[in-house]
């Protein structure tokens, strides 16, 4: 029952940024590996971004001439 103080305690805005930074340090680092520690999904990525940037450059150079 000594932990149960901590509980019932109100949390004030400075506590609640204090729990919030290591959950978004968590977050950004489970991104970071989803992102580039599987390089075939990121080359994906790559293409499909690789693809649209090419096509819109065709476009718009259609749209000129």
């Amino acid at each position: 029952m000594y932990g149960f103080h901590f509980h019932t305690k109100t949390l004030d805005p400075s506590d609640l940024r204090q729990l919030m930074l290591p959950a978004s340090k968590v977050w950004l680092t489970t991104h970071f590996h989803l992102k580039f520690r599987f390089p075939f999904a990121a080359y994906k990525n790559i293409q499909r971004f690789t693809y649209i940037i090419k096509g819109g450059l065709l476009q718009s150079l259609h749209l000129i001439s």
